[in-house]
């Protein structure tokens, strides 16, 4: 839930299936004292009202434990917030339901198998640990998490204040590292990049600590109850790279009751996963390596890109080609 303070008025956004939408707004007046309250809930500070801040509360709804988050933000035209609901004790799912497809399931449960090297994730991947984590024998590993601000919520792991330095990390030697930036510390790391392909991603990482590089995006999938199937057109094609011979039925949003007009109702999840071996790492390793290069020598091991994996969820008719240029473009 977002609260937008405005000139005259406080937008609140819920944010429904990765897009926000506008469900009332009040007059900023009142705003003082509903952001105050806000703060004195959490433990925030009443008098800082130019910084990023972040708090956190718990409570119950309808006998369900959770955690609300949150951010309070300045803007140009007065201080925001944006609050997050985190359910408590909610088991991670498994890989199997990640909207993987097989070569990519192989390929992360390959990289999870390594015991040192480090993994990189997007941004968006940082949700996923828990899944990842569990696929590990946790009571026998010490599992070390120093990013700021973000919790892991499993037994046995560790979470610890970012400004641990890296010689305590060095003394304590943890078996898993989950740390915010890529390092060469030796042990098994978590690290993350704001990138949202493998090539950006690897670009200045020593490969031979490198186990892995994943990325992961979430997609909105069309409402079963209203998609509609259009004609496969030369332009559609075109756009997804594909003969009409590779392709039976396309289908498009709509809008019904059940997604409220939107046309899309839920999410799925897309994935670029770049595994290690020593043909991978004999590509990686080549000087001045293009990403034309990079793509036609990972390809030969199974590689797919993200927009491919996409492209798949558009030939499911789980999504649609709206979807698919808005999140990545092509």
């Amino acid at each position: 839930v977002n609260f937008i303070c405005a000139d005259i008025f406080v937008s609140i956004r819920f944010k429904i299936d990765l897009m926000f939408r506008e469900v009332g707004f009040f007059q900023k007046e009142v705003w003082g004292r509903v952001i105050n309250r806000f703060k004195m809930l959490c433990g925030a500070s009443l008098n800082e009202v130019s910084k990023i801040q972040i708090g956190k509360m718990k409570t119950i709804i309808l006998g369900n434990k959770y955690d609300i988050l949150f951010h309070f933000f300045p803007i140009l035209s007065g201080e925001s917030v944006s609050i997050k609901f985190v359910k408590q004790n909610q088991d991670p799912e498994p890989l199997e339901d990640l909207n993987l497809t097989k070569v990519n399931l192989q390929k992360i449960t390959k990289i999870l198998e390594q015991k040192e090297g480090m993994v990189l994730l997007n941004l968006e991947g940082k949700h996923l640990i828990p899944s990842f984590l569990n696929t590990l024998d946790l009571k026998s590993l010490d599992v070390l998490n120093v990013i700021e601000g973000f919790e892991v919520k499993l037994p046995f792991v560790k979470n610890l204040k970012a400004e641990i330095s890296l010689g305590f990390i060095k003394d304590n030697k943890p078996d898993v590292l989950i740390a915010q930036e890529p390092n060469i510390l030796g042990m098994k790391s978590f690290c993350f990049s704001d990138a949202n392909d493998t090539f950006s991603m690897i670009q200045g990482i020593d490969i031979s600590k490198l186990c892995g590089a994943i990325v992961v995006l979430k997609i909105r999938k069309l409402c079963d109850f209203c998609k509609i199937e259009v004609p496969i057109e030369l332009e559609i094609l075109t756009k997804l790279r594909l003969a009409k011979t590779d392709v039976r039925k396309i289908y498009k949003a709509s809008g019904c009751a059940k997604c409220n007009e939107i046309g899309y109702r839920g999410t799925s999840l897309i994935w670029e996963v770049l595994s290690m071996d020593l043909d991978t790492e004999e590509v990686l390793a080549e000087k001045n390596l293009t990403r034309k290069k990079f793509l036609e020598g990972v390809k030969k091991k199974g590689f797919s890109t993200i927009f491919e994996d996409a492209r798949l969820k558009v030939l499911q008719g789980v999504t649609d080609i709206e979807e698919l240029k808005r999140l990545i473009g092509f």
